[in-house]
């Protein structure tokens, strides 16, 4: 992905694919972070509330307090090594803060999905062997590998609860809109070379994403981010309340 250039052919696989590797970073980096050390901590956490020393609900808000700059700090860090790196749009100012609002928005709905899982599983094991069953589908829906016929596959109701589908799309907008490209054709009456120039608003159009407005998008991912914090803590309750 280093230097990435403007020609159409290129600019389709390279810079569509740096939006995927981005959004697939964040919801994997942030559920293992979570399944790496919730075991342990929920362990103690059982314990300690059997012996009533604390409220479930002041245990998990102060966790995610807690944890929150450094589940900030990770896609910041990620974007600053890549963005200029990588050769990223940036043909408006908002261009970087919006790929950063993403990968935010990514990370902190990766935790709360791995939040889910370490307060219904204990083994490590298990739990590192449920990522793959619950990332893997998220990201299959997200629009990047195979567009969803919705006339043939039910699955199409599916791509809308993934938080995937609305960060692709999102990305896929902040990077190409504007973007100037090229595309070089051969001319056979005089054998020479033709530039043709046009804006990278095409490429959205190969990828079949759903016209909705930017604020649809982002309301759509935080929705499933406090709900998958609200189903982590009822979880935790509920398993915390049998101890």
């Amino acid at each position: 992905y280093y230097d990435q250039g403007y020609n159409y052919s290129k600019a389709i696989q390279g810079r569509s694919g740096v939006q995927f590797f981005m959004l697939t970073f964040c919801l994997l980096e942030a559920i293992q972070n979570v399944i790496l050390v919730f075991p342990e901590e929920r362990a103690v956490f059982l314990r300690e509330q059997a012996s009533s020393l604390y409220e479930i609900s002041a245990y998990f808000l102060g966790k995610v307090i807690a944890e929150l700059p450094l589940n900030l700090l990770v896609p910041l860090i990620t974007l600053l090594m890549t963005f200029w790196l990588w050769n990223m749009n940036d043909v408006h100012s908002y261009n970087f803060w919006i790929n950063l609002l993403n990968m935010e928005l990514m990370y902190l709905t990766g935790t709360g999905f791995g939040l889910i899982l370490g307060s219904v599983v204990a083994n490590r094991t298990v739990l590192i062997a449920l990522l793959a069953v619950v990332a893997l589908p998220l990201l299959l829906l997200a629009g990047f590998f195979v567009g969803i016929d919705k006339g043939k596959h039910i699955m199409w109701v599916l791509q809308y609860i993934s938080p995937c589908k609305y960060i692709f799309t999102t990305s896929m907008r902040n990077e190409f809109e504007d973007l100037p490209l090229y595309r070089v054709m051969f001319n056979p009456t005089d054998g020479t070379d033709i530039i043709l120039t046009f804006k990278g608003n095409l490429v959205l159009d190969t990828f079949d994403l759903d016209p909705f407005p930017w604020w649809e998008n982002y309301l759509a991912v935080v929705c499933i981010l406090v709900a998958t914090h609200v189903a982590a803590f009822a979880l935790l309750y509920v398993f915390g309340k049998r101890v």
